[in-house]
Formats: C-alpha cells, structure tokens, sequence
C-alpha cells in the first residue's frame, strides 16, 4: 500500500466508525425520550343546549353580478399627448 492508500484507508474506517456512533447515539435518544407513563383520557365534551327555533324569511338583497360597476373603475390616461 502506498501512503496515500494508507491515508484514505484510515479515514474511511474513521468516518464509518462516526458514522455508526452518531446512528448508535440517536437511538439511544430515541429510546430513552419515551415517556414510562400512560397517556391521560381525553377530557369530557362540553355540554350543549338544544332548542328549537322559530323560522322566519329574512331579507336579502343581491348586487348582480358582482363585478365592480363603472363608474367606480378609475381611468388610466396617458400624460403625453403623442401616446395614444
């Protein structure tokens, strides 16, 4: 093996070894992070009324369309006269 072989050996086997510690650590995080304890119930829902009501017509009015009319679109005019 020549030196640079050497070099590049070392540093493969250094980096896998990083590698595997990291991957090592993060599980033990991992398991560790998990709570022992049960998880609690949900709370109870709230409680509602029920009641009836009355039906009546109520008033509405529609616009049309509903696009803008045109008296309230603003103009676009050119300030030089030679544009036209």
């Amino acid at each position: 093996m020549t030196g640079l072989q050497n070099v590049l050996l070392k540093r493969k086997v250094l980096l896998s070894a990083i590698a595997g510690a990291t991957v090592v650590a993060l599980g033990v995080l991992i398991v560790a992070s998990r709570s022992s304890k049960p998880a609690q119930a949900a709370p109870r829902p709230l409680d509602v009324e029920v009641v009836r009501v009355e039906q009546r017509t109520f008033p509405s009015t529609a616009n049309g369309s509903g696009r803008p009319k045109e008296w309230s679109m603003p103009t676009s005019r050119p300030r030089s006269p030679a544009i036209s």
